[in-house]
């Protein structure tokens, strides 16, 4: 920043000139003595009737500081002299010492509080500044509308300058809500319009969950066909919700024929009694059977399950088309408590397959009373590489509700969509079993699930992997289940009184 005037080292000037079809042949210029035509400093030109020129010019050595007037004029080739144009300067010449540091600087909006008053910017001292970048809060008061934003700096000998000065548009947008889905409707392939489907009774509100019963009309032809679910919110803006292709078949009214196969397949379909046969049933009308499906050559992704059944009269029905995602590391919570009070110690028991590198960390989350894990909680955490159990406690501040659900995600790799349990939080809990949590003494409420030491009424387990070390004389348990190991201290004592 240079805080004095800039030294005038140059002068560009633009002309023209007309001379009645003559040439002008030369230009010059003097600062303020007239020399003499043909005496000032030429410029150097191409002869022209008509001509626009710019040129710099050179102060005489011993020019005083202070105003002075420079003088141009043009020659035509009929030797006749014209004044091009007379202009007014200052000179001043500026101290040789190195320009002094930046050493503060601040902005105001609007009005100027006096220097120094303004909201002050962090920086680093220096002759120059670039890149310099900084953010403006404003201030709840300043009004909507047009604004002035002004920057300023001082150097270390107290010289201020302004930096910018720019003007700006503060607009208040308020905060939006999110509006109620207040109507559902579906249709079958062809879309009848936005309000023309087939209308789902629900309860208004930001998030919906509704089963609804899907009846088909006889006009439906057998044969696959699409439906489509949508909802509209309160400012009547429609969203899609599903998208579903399903497969209807009229029954004989007859009784109903045995099934006889039952096959299923990944995504294409290989064709009627071509996929893979499901075996092990008893033939009948109606057959429910457990199977386990083979996802070894399944790449990772969306996938869809295809399961459909063929009766004596050889007929194929579809079964059920369920979507599904194949992952090489999936977490599954094993063993959860159906409910759990808050700032109570519980376990999450959960099995880990696939491949998890060193320093990976295993998080139990809580969802909120809806089931979002937008903004989770966490229970607790365990660094391991493989399947384990975590010992989680519901913060005291959690609200009471049975909506809640509970997953367990990792840190390396980073899996964060395993399947999900459902826990209740109540106000109130009942230790039903007093189990511990790891390995320590007797005494130490932090070892059991009930996060306290056992009493007469608790039922009492020390879990595999565990050895609980008695340390008091007056241990006590209704009853004792011994997964693990127990010592005794000396001088201890365990009564069990059931």
């Amino acid at each position: 920043m240079k805080i004095a005037t800039n030294l005038l080292i140059g002068w560009l000037l633009s002309l023209a000139l007309a001379a009645q079809g003559q040439n002008i042949t030369r230009i010059e210029y003097f600062i303020d003595n007239d020399p003499g035509f043909g005496s000032g400093t030429a410029v150097s030109i191409t002869a022209s009737a008509s001509l626009t020129n710019t040129f710099s010019l050179s102060f005489p050595t011993g020019l005083s500081s202070g105003f002075h007037l420079l003088t141009v004029r043009a020659r035509d080739a009929n030797n006749q002299w014209s004044t091009v144009g007379i202009r007014p300067f200052f000179k001043e010449s500026l101290p040789a010492t190195a320009p002094a540091n930046i050493v503060a600087m601040e902005y105001f909006t609007d009005n100027d509080p006096g220097y120094g008053l303004g909201t002050s910017v962090g920086l680093t001292s220096g002759t120059a500044l670039s890149g310099q970048t900084f953010a403006v809060p404003l201030s709840v008061s300043l009004t909507a509308g047009f604004h002035f934003l002004t920057v300023r700096a001082r150097d270390v000998n107290s010289q201020w300058s302004v930096v910018a000065i720019r003007p700006f548009f503060k607009e208040i947008i308020p905060t939006p809500t999110i509006p109620n889905i207040v109507a559902m409707e579906y249709f079958v392939d062809a879309d009848p319009g936005f309000g023309s489907g087939s209308a789902v009774s629900i309860t208004p509100g930001n998030n919906v969950n509704q089963n609804f019963t899907v009846a088909l009309s006889s006009a439906i032809p057998n044969g696959f066909h699409t439906l489509t679910v949508r909802a509209r919110d309160a400012n009547n803006q429609w969203s899609e919700i599903a998208v579903r292709p399903f497969f209807k078949e009229t029954l004989p009214t007859s009784a109903s024929a045995n099934i006889v196969a039952i096959e299923y397949f990944v995504d294409a379909d290989p064709g009627f009694g071509s996929g893979t046969a499901i075996t092990g049933f008893t033939l009948g009308t109606a057959v429910s059977r457990a199977i386990t499906i083979g996802l070894g050559s399944v790449a990772t992704g969306a996938h869809t399950l295809t399961i459909r059944a063929k009766d004596a009269n050889g007929n194929w029905g579809v079964v059920g088309i369920r979507d599904f995602f194949v992952q090489d590391n999936l977490i599954i919570t094993n063993g959860i408590p159906a409910s759990s009070c808050r700032s109570t110690a519980f376990t999450i028991q959960f099995t880990a397959s696939g491949n998890y590198t060193a320093g990976n960390v295993f998080t139990a989350l809580l969802s909120d009373a809806s089931g979002s894990f937008a903004n989770p909680t966490t229970l607790g955490s365990v660094s391991g590489t493989a399947s384990g159990v975590i010992s989680a406690t519901v913060p005291g501040g959690v609200a009471v509700g049975s909506g809640y659900q509970v997953r367990v995600v990792s840190s390396a790799p980073a899996i964060t969509n395993s399947p999900l349990t459902a826990l209740e939080i109540t106000a109130l809990c009942q230790c039903l079993l007093n189990a511990s949590l790891m390995s320590g003494n007797w005494s130490t409420p932090g070892i059991w699930s009930c996060g306290r030491v056992p009493v007469v009424t608790d039922p009492v387990r020390i879990s595999a992997g565990h050895t609980v070390a008695v340390d008091i004389n007056n241990a006590i348990a209704k009853s004792l289940s011994l997964w693990g190991g127990l010592q005794y201290q000396a001088g201890s004592k365990l009564r069990i009184e059931p």
